[in-house]
């Protein structure tokens, strides 16, 4: 299948949409997410299309109606990346080194010139 083709019955999405989506890259995937028969990918279907629409902030401004979820999912990723960050994990990731003495203070990184 060329890129930009669509399966039949499904709408090409391009990719400047699926960057800021839940959906898949693979158009066969969105085609079997929307008429497959199973009730478990019909249902994940629906709950990628909520996604789209609570996840973004933009949206509430579009229409107020989301404004209660798209701030419920704001508040959801801020206390997962709080976790991740205060977990040992995410403190190995970050780098950080807690109240470590420092014989000498090697001063502040230099401003990068834009």
């Amino acid at each position: 299948m060329a890129t930009g083709d669509a399966m039949p019955g499904t709408a090409v999405i391009s990719a400047e949409k699926r960057q800021f989506s839940f959906l898949p890259d693979n158009p066969s995937a969105i085609h079997d997410l929307q008429y497959s028969g199973t009730a478990a990918a019909k249902l994940s279907w629906e709950v990628i299309k909520i996604l789209d629409k609570i996840a973004y902030r933009r949206n509430a401004i579009v229409d107020p109606s989301l404004s209660q979820g798209v701030a419920f999912f704001s508040f959801l990723r801020n206390m997962t990346a709080d976790g991740f960050f205060t977990s040992e994990i995410g403190i190995k990731y970050l780098g950080y080194i807690g109240s470590a003495f420092l014989k000498e203070f090697p001063g502040c990184p230099p401003v990068p010139e834009a």
